[in-house]
């Protein structure tokens, strides 16, 4: 069941445009069958997130992680939370444009790409772990005033959240690439995705011992595990 089956309901057009995963079937043309939306996978996985704290997570990881953030609520929040945007960085045109008929759909509602960088060496540069981690710093220290370091650490559970930290030097080599990032429309369905999926899975209480918060590695190891979930839907790039 949904967590919060009313926020996508809320959302602009574009941003109810945008995909995060597909069904293929080679034997068909063209072979995509089925596609989900990111608001929808975000809430699966926020869903999916609150049921392993309450039913599954030992009680030494939600300590360390409480430890870090000030309580067991907070805690529980913050994992529920960064399930909930862990994928914000599809909203891109580097992740768009791998699916033509979708990015086709996304350009008609305004999030318009270029075709031509589905084949091009920076695409790799700019996957959406990054993007996640780009937008979510900035929008952690522009709309809620988060210090520069916390912002950093949260929006680095993102950045990782296929089981690799992001480097500085991928960082650096990213912020440059608006052409593959996406800036303008791209910019504000980033910031309104992220606005819902506040308003859907944290409270200003959580995140105000979050803004406080030193995250151990360990602590930031734990939130970043999460579940491989809806199997069938498989694109990831």
């Amino acid at each position: 069941m949904p967590l919060n089956p009313e926020w996508g309901a809320r959302l602009s057009v574009p941003a109810r445009s945008v995909w995060a995963k597909t069904r293929t079937d080679p034997s068909q043309m063209p072979p995509l069958i089925g596609w989900l939306p990111l608001y929808q996978h975000l809430d699966d996985a926020a869903g999916v997130a609150r049921h392993l704290w309450d039913e599954w997570a030992p009680q030494s990881v939600k300590d360390m992680i409480a430890r870090s953030v000030g309580s067991e609520d907070a805690a529980r929040d913050l994992l529920v939370w960064l399930a909930g945007v862990h994928d914000i960085g599809k909203a891109s045109p580097a992740f768009a444009v791998q699916v033509e008929r979708l990015a086709d759909d996304m350009g008609q509602a305004g999030l318009l790409s270029d075709p031509r960088i589905k084949d091009g060496d920076q695409r790799r540069k700019a996957r959406h772990e990054l993007v996640g981690y780009l937008a979510m710093r900035e929008w952690l220290t522009q709309e809620h005033g988060f210090g520069k370091d916390v912002a950093e650490a949260l929006a680095s559970v993102v950045a990782a959240h296929h089981g690799r930290p992001a480097t500085r030097a991928d960082v650096r080599a990213a912020e440059p690439l608006e052409h593959l990032v996406g800036d303008g429309p791209w910019t504000e369905v980033r910031r309104e995705l992220l606005s819902a999926a506040d308003a859907a899975f944290a409270s200003p209480s959580s995140r105000a011992r979050w803004e406080q918060a030193e995250l151990s590695q360990p602590a930031g190891d734990g939130a970043a595990q999460r579940p491989r979930h809806r199997r069938g839907l498989d694109r990831e790039q």
